[in-house]
């Protein structure tokens, strides 16, 4: 398994906006972190969370990352909000790969601004989310400025949500990273709080996760589908009926055996999220390059076997 992932990322051809982004994440403390935080996954069997919260980069992550287990929440009663970080207004590749006038580009991007908004309303009333906020940054080029994370952390105070629901750390979508540093920062505000501290869940969209969480959501499935429907917009271009349910499909395999669906998620309590993303974020100096051969070296060590190791 980590010889597969190590692979992927050497063969992995960031685009531009994502190198910039990551430019400056550790492989070889990604290493670290996935063979000392993903060894259990835990079945999550409770839900009298009171208030929860979501982090969505866009509109549709929040169905698409944890759909299945909203819906959960919302059965027993949760009080959903979710903060939308971008206005979704480049979810249509085709304006971008003509030679459309600006003018023209400009209007169907406010077209599909409104459009998304209403899409996630729907799949919000299937789900029974409670309150929709949209932060309307740049959709592509999100960043963690005062007035983003002033206006994330209001809301968190605000809410005092037992959970937080965010894209996965390991996501490498440029805007789910952006909104991870968000959240981070937000985070050191109220970090070590006596009087409430959140549980945090990385979703998993784009890029599978490290888990040590998984929730069955056999029995909202269907709910989580339909509201995947009314995502029309998105789904024109990209299958995500099809690919997020063979992903919940697959995640049954940690739960029940590969039969039924499920969601997984990292979850760590503010924290131990500040030291990952403090990991991951750090050592921009030495870069991708020197990790890559850390991990070179790592790997020629002739490897024990199981009975020569010491516990």
């Amino acid at each position: 398994m980590l010889k597969s992932i190590v692979r992927r990322l050497y063969k992995l051809v960031l685009g531009d906006e994502v190198r910039t982004s990551l430019a400056s994440l550790s492989l070889l403390k990604l290493v670290f972190l996935l063979r000392n935080n993903g060894s259990q996954t835990a079945a999550i069997t409770g839900f009298d969370a009171r208030n929860v919260l979501v982090l969505a980069p866009h509109m549709d992550d929040e169905v698409l990352g944890c759909g299945g287990i909203l819906r959960l929440h919302a059965l027993a009663g949760a009080k959903i909000t979710v903060i939308f970080m971008t206005d979704g207004s480049k979810g249509n590749p085709e304006l971008y790969r003509g030679e459309l006038p600006d003018e023209v580009i400009a209007a169907r991007e406010r077209e599909l601004r409104i459009e998304r908004r209403n899409e996630s309303g729907k799949a919000a009333a299937i789900l029974g989310i409670d309150e929709l906020v949209f932060l309307d940054c740049a959709d592509g080029g999100l960043q963690p400025s005062p007035e983003v994370v002033e206006r994330v952390l209001r809301i968190i105070l605000e809410r005092r949500p037992q959970i937080i629901y965010h894209p996965s750390i390991f996501d490498l979508h440029p805007d789910h990273w952006a909104t991870n540093r968000v959240l981070h920062a937000a985070t050191m505000a109220f970090e070590g709080r006596d009087d409430w501290q959140p549980v945090y869940r990385g979703y998993e969209v784009w890029t599978p996760a490290v888990i040590n969480r998984i929730a069955d959501i056999s029995e909202v499935i269907q709910a989580k589908q339909d509201a995947v429907a009314q995502f029309g917009s998105q789904l024109a271009h990209t299958d995500f009926a099809r690919t997020l349910l063979g992903l919940n499909a697959y995640r049954s395999l940690h739960h029940a055996s590969g039969h039924g669906y499920a969601e997984a998620f990292h979850e760590s309590l503010p924290a131990l999220y500040s030291v990952l993303m403090q990991q991951l974020s750090s050592s921009p100096g030495r870069g991708i390059r020197a990790s890559i051969e850390a991990i070179k070296c790592d790997c020629a060590r002739p490897q024990r076997s199981r009975r020569d190791r010491k516990d």
